[in-house]
């Protein structure tokens, strides 16, 4: 806006210092020039304006984007509503970055007990194995028992 502004103090200025004792060529070729400055001025003029209102509906755009994200993730993140976006940006990350933390000490935990689970598996399991070798050696002393108790009753 303000190089619109120099343009047309510059374009004023040309047109009043014009001077009185000039040929008529020269006053009409100034004339004409003034003219295509004036045209220029105004041609200027109405793409500022269109610039601005563009730049307007720009900056709409981006701000409903911006609340449209916001209250998405409203509900998972607490959100301060005069945060920048790259505040809001970097409160994600960090929100993220805190969740992996939380799941990997989750899952470390659930390994331990995973790890302890099959410890005391194999340790019963060699219990199991044990008391059955030891209930099977009485088995069959019960069984040469019995038959040398049956054999003695005959």
């Amino acid at each position: 806006m303000y190089y619109l502004f120099s343009f047309i103090y510059f374009c004023t200025a040309i047109y009043f210092q014009v001077p009185i004792h000039t040929s008529s060529a020269e006053a009409e070729q100034q004339a004409q020039e003034l003219q295509q400055l004036r045209e220029n001025v105004v041609a200027l003029t109405a793409q500022c304006a269109q610039l601005n209102e563009a730049n307007r509906a720009w900056q709409l755009y981006q701000q409903a984007q911006v609340d449209n994200f916001r209250n998405t993730l409203h509900d998972y993140l607490p959100i301060d509503d005069n945060a920048s976006f790259d505040e809001f940006a970097q409160q994600l990350v960090d929100q993220i970055v805190k969740e992996r933390e939380d799941f990997n000490d989750k899952f470390q935990a659930i390994e331990k007990a995973n790890d302890e689970l099959r410890s005391g598996s194999s340790i019963l399991t060699s219990s199991c194995f044990y008391l059955h070798n030891f209930f099977c050696r009485i088995y069959e002393q019960f069984r040469n028992n019995q038959t040398i108790l049956h054999e003695y009753s005959e």
